[in-house]
C-alpha cells in the first residue's frame, strides 16, 4: 500500500502575521455536463500560528484555497441585515485559491506525490468590496427569511444575511463576480426559495436586488426495473438540475440552516415508490443511487411523466405535485486499458473519463470516471 501524500503550509495576512482559524480546502477536477468542476475533498483549519497539515491524499494534482475566519472579515457566514460594517472602506480579505488567487480562473493545481510532503503558503491580500441590497416579497405572515450569495465558479465564497421585518436584506463584502443569489425560508415547515444570477462589476454597491420566494415540488414516482417493480434491493432517487445556475449547486447544503442546496434525495419504499418534498423550480435530472453490487450496472432508462418521457429533455419541476414512472436498465458495461506516455511508460494516477455521444451529454450519472494503478492500468 502506497502512503498517502501530505499538504502542509500557512496562512498569513497582508502583514505577514498568521490567520488564525482560516479553513483550508482542497479540491480535485471533476468532470460533467458542464465540463471541469472542482469537487470538495475536504480540509482543516490552521492553528494560532496560520499553520495547517491535510494528510492521507491520494497522489493527485488538487487545488487549494484559504477562506478567512470571521474574525478576518471572510467571504462566509450570515449577517445582520441593517448592520453598520466598516470594514468594506479598508477591503476586506477573502477566499484566496493557491498561488495567491482571488480569481480561481487564476488558481494552479498542487501536484501530490505519495509518502512526500509539499509545502503550500499563502499570504492574503485584501480587496475592494461591495454591498449588495434588495428585498424578499410575498412572504408568509411572520416567515423567517434568509439570503446568501455564493460565486458561480466556487462554493468556498459564500455570504449571507437575514431578512428584516420589511423584507430588507443588505449583503456587504461582496468582491466583483458572478454570483447565484438565494433566498429561502429554511425553518418553515413547507420551504419557499427563489433564486437568481448576478453580476457584480465595479466599485458601486448594488441595490434593487428583488426576489420572490416559491413553493416547491412534490414528485412522487415509482421505480421499476425493465417494466417489472424489484422491492428490497435499491436505495436512493436523486434528482439534479440541467437547466444551467452555478456550477456548485449540487454540492452545497441549503436546507434548515439556509446555507445552500443539496439535490433532493428520496429513498426508495419496498413496492418501489418514492416521493421528493419541497424540490425547487428548475429542470432535473433523474438518478438512481444504490448500495448494492449487483446493481452499479443500472442506469435511468426511461421517466415517464403522464405519456411523455422525459429522460432526455428534463422534468420540469414549477410547484405542484408530479407524478412519475421510472424505469431502470442493466446497459452499463465495462472498459478496461493501460494509459502509457510517448515513451510507452505507464502514466500511474491519471484520471481517465468516458464521455457519453452528445446526446447524453447533460446527464450527468452517463460520464464515468477512473484513475489508473501505478502500473498505468484503469
Amino acid at each position: 500500500m502506497l502512503a498517502g501524500a501530505i499538504l502542509t503550509g500557512r496562512v498569513l495576512d497582508e502583514d505577514g502575521d498568521p490567520m488564525s482559524d482560516a479553513d483550508v480546502r482542497i479540491y480535485r477536477r471533476r468532470f460533467g455536463p458542464k465540463g471541469v468542476r472542482l469537487e470538495p475533498l475536504g480540509g482543516t483549519q490552521t492553528n494560532d500560528l496560520g499553520e495547517f497539515r491535510i494528510g492521507g491524499l491520494l497522489a493527485d494534482k488538487y487545488f487549494v484555497c484559504a477562506i478567512p475566519a470571521v474574525g478576518f472579515q471572510n467571504m462566509f457566514g450570515v449577517q445582520k441585515s441593517g448592520v453598520k460594517d466598516a470594514t468594506t472602506t479598508q477591503g476586506a480579505y477573502v477566499t484566496t485559491f493557491y498561488p495567491n488567487a482571488t480569481d480561481r480562473a487564476q488558481a494552479a493545481p498542487i501536484e501530490l506525490h505519495a509518502g512526500e510532503e509539499t509545502p503550500v503558503d499563502f499570504s492574503l491580500s485584501r480587496v475592494h468590496t461591495v454591498k449588495v441590497r434588495g428585498s424578499v416579497v410575498g412572504l408568509p405572515a411572520n416567515a423567517e427569511a434568509a439570503v446568501m450569495i455564493r460565486a458561480q465558479d466556487s462554493y468556498a465564497v459564500m455570504l449571507g444575511s437575514e431578512v428584516d421585518k420589511q423584507g430588507k436584506f443588505e449583503i456587504s463584502q461582496v468582491s466583483p463576480g458572478l454570483y447565484t443569489i438565494i433566498a429561502t425560508t429554511p425553518m418553515a415547515d413547507s420551504p419557499l426559495s427563489a433564486r437568481r444570477t448576478i453580476q457584480v462589476v465595479g466599485d458601486a454597491d448594488m441595490d434593487g436586488i428583488v426576489l420572490a420566494p416559491l413553493a416547491g415540488t412534490l414528485i412522487r414516482g415509482k421505480l421499476h426495473f425493465d417494466g417489472k417493480v424489484k422491492p428490497g434491493t435499491y436505495d436512493n432517487v436523486v434528482v439534479r438540475r440541467i437547466d444551467g445556475g452555478d456550477e456548485f449547486s449540487d454540492i452545497i447544503p441549503f436546507a434548515s440552516d439556509g446555507i445552500g442546496t443539496l439535490p433532493p434525495v428520496a429513498h426508495v419504499q419496498p413496492d418501489g415508490s418514492f416521493e421528493l418534498k419541497d424540490v425547487p423550480s428548475g429542470i432535473y435530472e433523474v438518478e438512481f443511487s444504490s448500495a448494492v453490487n449487483a446493481l452499479q450496472g443500472y442506469l435511468v432508462d426511461s421517466v415517464v411523466l403522464g405519456t411523455k418521457d422525459v429522460v432526455e429533455t428534463g422534468l420540469k419541476a414549477n410547484g405542484g405535485t408530479l407524478t412519475i414512472d421510472v424505469t431502470l436498465k442493466a446497459i452499463a458495461g465495462e472498459v478496461i486499458g493501460a494509459v502509457q506516455n510517448n515513451k510507452s511508460e505507464p502514466l500511474p494516477s491519471t484520471v481517465v473519463v468516458a464521455v457519453p455521444e452528445e446526446k447524453y451529454r447533460k446527464r450527468e450519472n452517463r460520464y464515468k470516471k477512473s484513475a489508473t494503478d501505478q502500473q498505468g492500468r484503469f
